[in-house]
């Protein structure tokens, strides 16, 4: 039950409003480094915009052979995977632009909670 927009959109309409899955990481300027990205953007019903973004397995030096690889830890106070919330913005020319300030930042080690946390963070701004 969703729509194709184009090669990295997907749609999935909601009784609560739409959420936009987009095939690019949505913050941290070294996310082309992460291994684990996960964007989806979120309009309400009410017309509320809101960008969750979840990166991890950071890796900052590529190894010689794949079983090396060593992960950092993401920020200061470390975890493994990061989601972060931005509201989401029209700017005057007409682009989706978003506040610099977060709405909300969770960290943790384990991919499978930080993929529940992302989709935790979709419902739970789908409602607002």
């Amino acid at each position: 039950m969703y729509k194709k927009c184009d090669m990295f959109d997907i749609l999935y309409p909601t009784m609560k409003g739409t959420i936009r899955a987009d095939g690019f990481p949505g913050h941290f300027i070294g996310s082309y480094k992460c291994r684990f990205r996960l964007h989806h953007h979120i309009l309400s019903i009410e017309g509320n915009r809101y960008r969750v973004s979840t990166v991890g397995r950071y890796v900052v030096k590529e190894p010689k052979y794949t079983h090396d690889i060593k992960y950092e830890p993401l920020g200061a106070d470390g975890g493994l995977f990061e989601t972060m919330v931005f509201e989401e913005k029209v700017n005057p020319e007409g682009y989706l632009d978003f506040a610099s300030d977060e709405l909300c930042c969770i960290r943790c080690d384990d991919a499978e909670e930080a993929t529940k946390i992302h989709y935790d963070a979709i419902f739970e701004y789908l409602e607002k």
